[in-house]
């Protein structure tokens, strides 16, 4: 059993270590989302890419964080699917990407993460009508709100 004394809680290098560490795995979990999103994106339309708001990877990384803290296997026990919402509101979202934090460990729970397109002015329109005319790519622009549920694949 580890024991911490009151001078290791409040000495500096004792929560220094142990952040890092988590740190570092939300910020290699931000870095493979921002590429398996946009491997994802160019999969659904390849003469598009994916446009994502600046810190989002990071707050979906944290929020992965903070679910996997109660799950059994952590974030190794993680699949994570992203869908996008479609451009038309009847329509269900469209299937992303899906990724697993481990691949020898068992899945124990499923976060589903839908992303909402941002709502495109006509000032953003038209240079896109513009691209799309010309040959260049077209651009899917993700809005910085989304939604996500955890879906456990076990039984207490």
């Amino acid at each position: 059993m580890n024991s911490v004394s009151a001078y290791d809680i409040f000495d500096e290098s004792y929560f220094e270590s142990e952040s890092e560490e988590q740190l570092e795995e939300k910020e290699l979990l931000s870095e493979l989302i921002f590429e398996e999103l946009t491997y994802g994106a160019s999969r659904l339309n390849p003469d598009s890419e994916l446009v994502i708001p600046e810190g989002m990877t990071d707050r979906i990384a944290d929020s992965i964080f903070q679910m996997a803290q109660y799950e059994p296997c952590g974030l190794k026990g993680c699949v994570i699917y992203f869908n996008i919402d479609s451009d038309k509101k009847s329509e269900k979202p469209q299937k992303l990407v899906k990724i697993r934090c481990d691949n020898y460990t068992v899945a124990t729970f499923e976060v589903h993460i839908t992303l909402q397109r941002e709502a495109t002015p006509w000032s953003r329109i038209v240079p896109q009508l513009f691209r799309s005319l010309s040959g260049n790519t077209s651009s899917i622009i993700i809005n910085k709100n989304y939604t996500s549920s955890l879906k456990k694949l076990f039984r207490n």
